[in-house]
């Protein structure tokens, strides 16, 4: 009897564990801690190897390895750690937080274990591969890595609180430059322009993951019923094979129901070409397009050089080097062979095609980062109308100018990318979609702040200043969002900041020349902020100086660096055209001598705090470098006149136009021929 009683026990149990198996399986599920044959097939071989070797043994086998990795953390012992985080992500490749944890350890603890700035940067570096070239692939709709990732780039290398910061800020600048060359210094549009190419050969020859830009507008342009649409704005995170399967289900319903089914045709049509197109390998397409580059590319394997990164900085070495007047190709006699290569192939007419592809083929091999996404980035208006445009887009006024050496161009390019997927899968008001978008207005305002960069490759000279094109952009994003507030209201905390961004670029946009759309702001401004605010009632002007004189009061009390950049080389380009173009020196002096004692008095509040990580280049560099920017920026989007450039040209003293020569004469030079005009009369040599 008693045995029976066991038995019956035994089986009511079974029965009950049976009865919670399909609530397990489908917290499981959720938590992509299952086993999928599917998901092993596109795995790399040691991670799928230990998923099936370890079989049910694998979630004992993490359990152990989180505490020990949990203990040894507290205790400090990162390197320990790193290697038990390493196990856990063979183990649970679909988990989000194993990739989290590992790179924050990478990124965060790691680097500040070493002794130099090169073995900081290598943690760094492996901290930002650990989740965009791993974590992200295995768990491409997990919006916290993407938020992580953008996180690193804008708060580990573009902030200034490690101390080795503008070491990283340097190594990411060169990389880059070596990818992509330097960006345009003339206006928005031919910045855009100049990366256009890069994003149309990979849509043509690269693209094997992602929607076409046809098939996408296809889709947008067939306006099928918004049920069957809803959640698939963004496809690039579904299959081809899998969207083929869901489109063949959209036609069938609407066949059965009677309905017109035109409206599917293009898509259909955009999607067996893109599904043709992709039976080939990236090499035969672009071989299509190109046979003559074949025997060009062989030529270059003779040489021993692949089309890759290695071949990129070459490519972009060498651009460089001859593009300066000093250099001989005698300069480059190391690289004589690849030199004789560039020019047969530039000859040819085979040399550009050649770097555009190879420049899409390293953005997707290496980095993981789609060239379509980049390039309607820059070209803005997805900021304004909430949807993706595509790579056929001609660039217009709403085009950003990103520069890609810039720590936060990728910060914004990963939140934003979390937004764009997170909207399709989760929705918009998702709470980790939020977080991501939140991440790319903080990466506008850094872009806005100082997203301009120079930077010389063969030096290493590295500065940032203000990127005055991008403040309208964020204005626009962050108005965006604070009308999309779930009462209707923004939060004082939303506020308070827009506030300060306002004030801020009021005095910006004034100082860096750009009058009317200063007092645009300024008008704003009031509208907003004016209640119960006595300084909102002064002029323009008024208050640009009552703001200098309160922010210079500060600059004891810890003016913050990028307002002491700001001012400082607001003052400078006043100088330059109230004072060198309008042939008045002594005003030039007066401003000049307002920058220097900003300068002096922020650089002396870092000597008493001993903090270097934030000082500001000399006094003298950062002069230069504004005079430069003065004389080759848009003259369009600045408001600055040629003829005006021209003025401060020849008002300036000889010293200064001997200094900066070199870095100038190109571009003004290009700029003449365009305009048709003289230009040793209008820059005459010092």
């Amino acid at each position: 009897m008693k045995q029976f009683s066991v038995v019956l026990l035994a089986l009511a149990a079974l029965a009950g564990s049976a009865a919670l198996t399909p609530s397990i399986n489908d917290e499981r599920a959720a938590l992509e801690l299952t086993y999928d044959e599917d998901v092993l097939e596109n795995l790399p071989p040691d991670m799928a190897f230990t998923q099936v070797a370890m079989g049910s043994f694998r979630g004992l086998a993490v359990d152990v390895l989180w505490v020990r990795a949990a203990r040894m953390l507290r205790r400090g012992e990162y390197f320990e750690v790193l290697q038990l985080t390493e196990w856990i992500t063979q183990l649970q490749v679909h988990f989000p937080q194993v990739w989290k944890y590992h790179a924050w350890n990478l990124t965060y603890n790691l680097s500040l274990t070493s002794s130099t700035p090169q073995e900081s940067w290598a943690w760094v570096q492996a901290g930002l591969a650990t989740l965009r070239d791993r974590g992200l692939p295995n768990n491409p709709e997990s919006m916290e890595l993407y938020h992580d990732l953008a996180w690193m780039f804008r708060h580990k290398i573009g902030g200034f609180s490690d101390s080795n910061h503008w070491h990283y800020k340097q190594e990411l600048a060169t990389e880059w430059h070596d990818i992509l060359g330097s960006p345009s210094p003339a206006s928005s549009a031919d910045a855009v322009s100049a990366f256009q190419p890069i994003a149309l050969a990979y849509e043509r020859w690269v693209n094997t993951r992602e929607l076409s830009s046809e098939l996408r507008r296809a889709i947008e342009q067939a306006r099928v019923k918004e049920e069957w649409l809803s959640g698939l704005e963004d496809l690039s995170w579904l299959s081809l094979r899998r969207f083929r399967a869901r489109f063949d289900k959209w036609r069938e319903v609407q066949r059965r129901n009677g309905e017109d089914l035109t409206s599917l045709q293009s898509v259909e049509e955009a999607l067996v070409k893109q599904l043709s197109s992709l039976s080939k390998g990236a090499h035969s397409r672009f071989f299509s397009d190109w046979p003559q580059a074949r025997s060009h590319i062989d030529a270059l394997r003779r040489i021993g050089k692949e089309l890759d990164s290695e071949f990129l900085r070459d490519s972009m070495r060498i651009t460089d080097e001859l593009d300066t007047e000093e250099t001989s190709e005698t300069s480059i006699q190391s690289e004589d062979e690849f030199l004789s290569w560039s020019k047969e192939a530039a000859q040819a007419g085979v040399l550009n095609p050649i770097v555009q592809y190879t420049q899409a083929r390293v953005l997707v091999d290496e980095y993981h980062m789609d060239p379509t996404w980049m390039y309607e980035l820059m070209l803005g208006e997805w900021l304004t109308h909430g949807r993706r445009l595509y790579a056929d887009s001609a660039p217009g006024k709403a085009a950003i100018p990103i520069d890609w050496r810039h720590p936060s161009a990728h910060s914004l390019y990963w939140a934003s990318l979390g937004v764009r997927k997170g909207r399709a899968i989760h929705g918009a008001i998702d709470p980790d979609v939020l977080s991501n978008d939140d991440q790319v207005l903080a990466s506008l305002r850094s872009l806005a702040r100082n997203g301009r960069i120079l930077f010389d490759r063969k030096t290493g000279y590295y500065q940032m200043a203000i990127e005055a094109r991008i403040i309208m952009k964020y204005d626009s994003a962050i108005t965006m969002r604070r009308n999309q507030s779930p009462d209707g209201a923004p939060s004082l905390e939303q506020n308070e900041g827009y506030e300060l961004f306002m004030a801020w670029a009021v005095r910006a946009l004034y100082f860096h020349g750009d009058r009317n759309q200063a007092q645009s702001y300024y008008e704003k401004l009031r509208r907003e902020f004016g209640k119960g605010q006595g300084r909102y009632s002064l002029a323009l002007d008024d208050f640009v100086v009552a703001e200098l004189l309160g922010m210079e009061g500060l600059s004891d009390r810890g003016l913050p660096l990028e307002d002491a950049r700001t001012l400082i080389n607001g003052l400078f380009f006043q100088a330059f055209l109230e004072g060198f173009a309008g042939g008045r020196r002594e005003v030039s002096n007066r401003f000049v001598t307002s920058a220097r004692r900003i300068h002096q008095s922020y650089r002396r509040k870092l000597r008493s705090e001993n903090n270097e990580r934030l000082n500001l280049p000399d006094f003298e560099v950062m002069f230069r470098d504004e005079f430069v920017r003065f004389l080759i920026m848009d003259s369009n989007s600045s408001g600055v006149a040629f003829s005006t450039k021209s003025r401060g040209w020849r008002g300036a003293p000889t010293v200064l136009k001997k200094s900066v020569w070199e870095r100038v004469r190109k571009d003004l030079e290009n700029a003449c021929e365009k305009m048709g005009l003289d230009f040793g009369s209008q820059f005459p040599a010092p």
